[in-house]
């Protein structure tokens, strides 16, 4: 244990602040853990390394008497701690809300058992990071204990956008949104899952925009598909017909619009944009906005999906049913959703968005943020990916396995952001080089992984972590 590095100072002062039980032996274990709390901004005490023969009873007492909230680390050599024993008791003896982690499946004493058995319990060995950190947080929410967060919240301009040469994700700051018509370029939202990658069989193609025109790329090959000002936001290949979505700008405004092997269909007249498209046998599905309204169009025949301001980033079709996801604004901010068949499904009552959807089965995944911070929903119930700022772009299902790909790790809002994917709500892996690129599109083809965005401004797609420049 020598080799363990105290993370931080124990917190003094008279602010609210976390009281940590734990074993020395568990440091390991415990320290990565705090620390995360740490960096959010909590206030935690725990006794600093010290082993058992150098307790400081009257120190570690006052400072159990003070804290708002106490948690235990439960393991086999904690449930065996008299000191922890003893802070147990003095916890339970001073009402202190209490909060035990489980780091193991641990055997507890009987008198154990019955002191905690009715407290909340956290099950950390059972949980991925994600679930875990949501789980953490919303619970201290509920003790009074809150994270330091940055003012500024998501807004649709800070949702993930085309920029450079390729799609970026940009997480912005922002503030209420103002009722501002119509859409610029910049403020469209990013493809989802069935986003600016696609791969059949051999052959990758990426949509984006080189010098303000919207092009895809076919196996690194250009194919510019207009002469005007214009953006492609989403592709779809199927068989041999490559359909691509975006906008053309015509007196001054977006139009929404879509490519078929390179020939334009203006699905509006409005000032519009098309941000995701997807095939079903015959049909062309495509979703956007319209005069600041989500929107989709079959065969370009328009639906509207909300009579409030709103937005669609992504849609996703399973035999007869049509999924959107994309965000409502309600009392100024937006709010992650999906639509099913024209029927909404809010997924947060906090500023968030959602910018891609995808369907399993009979499970509905969709990638967003919430509070800065990227998450993804699976049937509504939320995993938090990560614990620093960042959002996630897009989400593909292969098999049981879970990708989003997004941006991460800065200490704030949209400063050196980390282009980034998770498997299965694990730890982030970033990109080589990720300080410099971005990540907006994630497509998984057998044991593949392709990653859509730019690197240094320029349109860029991965395949394994291996950059292929396109712009």
């Amino acid at each position: 244990m020598d080799d363990i590095k105290i993370p931080f100072e124990a917190y003094k002062g008279t602010d609210p602040y976390i009281f940590v039980s734990y074993d020395y032996a568990d440091s390991d274990r415990v320290f990565p853990i705090i620390s995360e709390f740490h960096n959010e901004g909590l206030s935690v005490w725990y006794n600093k390394g010290i082993d058992p023969g150098n307790e400081r009873p009257e120190e570690i007492g006052t400072a159990l008497e003070q804290c708002l909230l106490f948690i235990v680390f439960i393991s086999d050599a904690s449930a065996a701690s008299e000191n922890v024993r003893n802070e147990i008791n003095l916890a339970l003896g001073e009402k202190k809300p209490f909060i035990a982690i489980w780091l193991e499946e641990a055997k507890l004493t009987s008198g154990l058992k019955l002191q905690i058995g009715s407290k909340q319990a956290i099950m950390r060995y059972r949980m991925n990071d994600g679930d875990f950190y949501y789980k953490c947080y919303k619970s201290f929410d509920a003790f009074g204990i809150t994270k330091s967060k940055e003012e500024s919240l998501h807004s649709t301009s800070g949702n993930p956008a085309p920029g450079g040469n390729g799609n970026s994700f940009d997480v912005l700051e922002t503030k209420k949104i103002k009722d501002e018509s119509p859409h610029s370029t910049s403020g469209n939202p990013a493809p989802g899952g069935n986003g600016n990658i696609f791969v059949s069989g051999s052959d990758v193609y990426v949509a984006g925009h080189e010098d303000d025109k919207a092009f895809y790329w076919k196996n690194g090959l250009a194919v510019r598909l207009s002469n005007s000002k214009s953006d492609a936001s989403s592709i779809f290949v199927s068989g041999s017909d490559v359909y691509v979505a975006g906008h053309e700008t015509v007196g001054g405004y977006d139009k929404a619009t879509y490519w078929k092997n390179g020939k334009a269909v203006c699905l509006s007249n409005d000032p519009s944009s098309a941000s995701s498209i997807y095939i079903s046998g015959s049909d062309v599905y495509v979703a956007g906005y319209e005069d600041d309204k989500a929107f989709y169009w079959k065969n370009g025949l328009a639906v509207r999906l909300s009579n409030s301001k709103s937005d669609a980033s992504s849609i996703f079709v399973s035999g007869s049913d049509v999924y959107v996801a994309g965000h409502e604004t309600v009392g100024g901010y937006d709010k992650a959703t999906y639509w099913k068949n024209g029927k909404a499904v809010c997924l947060s009552n906090d500023p968030s968005s959602a910018s891609s959807i995808y369907i399993s089965g009979s499970d509905v995944y969709v990638a967003g943020n919430e509070y800065n911070r990227a998450f993804y929903w699976k049937n509504g119930l939320a995993v938090r990916l990560g614990f620093s700022y960042g959002g996630a772009a897009s989400i593909y299902v292969s098999g049981s396995d879970v990708y989003v790909a997004g941006s991460y790790g800065s200490e704030k809002v949209g400063v050196d952001d980390k282009a980034t994917y998770w498997k299965n709500g694990g730890m982030p892996v970033n990109l080589p080089n990720s300080k410099s690129c971005s990540a907006s599109s994630i497509y998984i083809s057998g044991s593949d992984i392709y990653i859509a965005g730019k690197e240094d401004d320029k349109a860029t797609y991965w395949k394994n972590g291996v950059a292929v420049r396109l712009g």
